[in-house]
């Protein structure tokens, strides 16, 4: 599955098919698509990043870079440190790539172009410490629906400075939410960067990561732009309480 082709990507060497142009610019992985079912899904190894321009290869919630190099022939063939699987690839937009894993089973492996014109003037720690004392707007975009549109409450997050207790690393902390009206599973929460671009990643639910870039910041408001809003929270900001 792709947790496996994930450590490979991060141990080995990675051969994509080349059929059309040479690749450019920064790339994440955004998500999964079965070939035989055609719906998408979201894994909780997220934020890999191909950045085809320096020639490296990211892992976000690890904070890991790793030198690659990428060779545009017939195949591109992406070299990290040792063994190798075939790939098929193909470009769905200018700003969409579908990468085909030879052990995947009729899955592909979605990757969306970041747009890294945000640069920003801060550090994780001060994200993090906004974060924790944040609230979200009562707005109709942030309410939660039953089947009939009714509004049955407004979502509220609360990123919690805790370390997640299933967390692999310690770069991801607890989120508790009013997703689940009688629940106390916990979510997670992490921020990755990419070259001064700051993304925030959450889930509320465990089973799809929510993913947003922060365009801006000061000390009263967060805005928010979707780069994978699996949940269709389509939240804009974040204040402070």
């Amino acid at each position: 599955m792709m947790k496996k082709t994930l450590q490979i990507l991060v141990i080995g060497v990675l051969l994509i098919s080349c059929k059309s142009r040479k690749i450019e610019g920064v790339w994440m992985y955004l998500n999964e698509r079965s070939l035989k079912y055609g719906y998408e899904w979201s894994l909780n190894d997220n934020g890999l990043i191909f950045d085809f321009d320096n020639s490296k290869v990211k892992v976000l919630i690890k904070d890991t870079i790793l030198d690659a190099h990428f060779t545009f022939r017939k195949k591109l063939a992406i070299k990290l440190l040792g063994e190798r699987e075939k790939v098929n690839y193909k470009i769905i937009h200018n700003d969409v790539i579908e990468l085909e894993f030879e052990s995947e089973n009729d899955e592909v492996s979605v990757f969306k172009l970041l747009d890294l014109s945000y640069k920003l003037n801060t550090s994780k720690e001060e994200i993090i410490d906004f974060l924790v004392n944040v609230k979200l707007p009562q707005i109709e975009e942030n309410g939660l629906y039953d089947s009939e549109g009714k509004l049955l409450r407004y979502l509220e997050l609360n990123f919690k400075n805790d370390f997640y207790k299933y967390g692999k690393t310690k770069s991801i902390r607890t989120l508790k939410s009013n997703y689940f009206e009688k629940s106390n599973d916990d979510g997670y929460w992490y921020i990755g960067e990419v070259n001064k671009n700051f993304f925030l990643f959450f889930s509320v639910h465990l089973v799809e990561t929510n993913v947003y870039q922060i365009i801006s910041l000061n000390k009263s408001r967060m805005e928010l732009k979707p780069f994978y809003d699996a949940d269709k929270f389509g939240i804009t900001e974040l204040k402070v309480k």
